[in-house]
């Protein structure tokens, strides 16, 4: 419900110029601080979509519904900008400029940029797997809002896992197969190919596509001299980021 005085609030009355109004009413947060918000979130998805106006045709009936297809992708990307602006349940340590980043990247579909900069949300200072603590689940959940705002379900960590689950579903049980699900992952949602070719065939779930983290483990082969006492070769062991991710996924949900 609304406060008694909320349609005399000056950012309200702003906000009845715009299309899809009653949509606004819905969810729109009872806050002075949500106005201002949601305004902004309002002005960013009516820039966004601007562009999906529809060619006015013989057919108005038509055209009307094509608008208004418009103006509800319009106010769901503004709803979802204000969760995650102010829902408490939504809120996390991550500073507000990379979160800001993230958001520009997505409105532009820089997908490649915005899939490097969420695994820099998750991990800004680049430590090894070892030393890595917990993803925040705040943090997970609105990282991908807005992959799936703004990609309108088709990317994303959530699609990413309910196609991770799909492939799991169809093995059996009784075996340990997680080698065999992650390998079906990987060639379902794409990770094969380069982002220019995913994008190209419209693969769902291929980003934020998996970067490789350090582990801190040290890995040896071959030998150095007549003993082996020296070592010829010393890396250090990488694993994809997806494989720490998914289980503080499912954790968190």
């Amino acid at each position: 419900m609304f406060p008694p005085l909320a349609n005399q609030h000056p950012t309200w009355r702003a906000l009845q110029t715009f299309p899809g109004k009653a949509i606004a009413a819905r969810y729109i947060i009872p806050a002075d601080a949500a106005f201002a918000i949601m305004l902004r979130a309002i002005a960013i998805a009516v820039e966004k979509n601007a562009k999906l106006s529809p060619e006015i045709d013989s057919n108005e009936n038509t055209c009307r519904s094509q608008v208004e297809q418009r103006d509800m992708k319009a106010w769901k990307l503004a709803v979802v900008f204000a969760i995650v602006a102010i829902a408490p349940s939504a809120r996390s340590q991550v500073p507000s400029g990379a979160i800001a980043n993230l958001e520009r990247l997505l409105a532009q579909q820089q997908w490649q940029a915005a899939s490097h900069a969420t695994w820099k949300i998750l991990n800004p200072r680049g430590e090894n797997t070892a030393e890595l603590d917990p993803f925040p689940c705040a943090t997970l959940e609105n990282v991908d809002r807005l992959w799936t705002a703004y990609s309108d379900g088709h990317y994303g960590f959530s699609t990413q896992w309910d196609i991770w689950q799909d492939i799991a579903a169809t093995r059996s049980t009784t075996t340990d197969n997680s080698e065999s699900v992650w390998l079906q992952f990987y060639q379902r949602i794409g990770w094969d190919n380069t982002p220019q070719e995913a994008i190209a065939a419209g693969t769902r779930g291929y980003f934020p596509i998996s970067e490789w983290w350090l582990t801190g483990e040290i890995l040896t082969f071959g030998c150095g001299d007549y003993h082996c006492t020296i070592p010829r070769t010393t890396v250090e062991e990488t694993v994809p980021a997806w494989d720490i991710l998914q289980p503080r996924w499912q954790q968190c949900n």
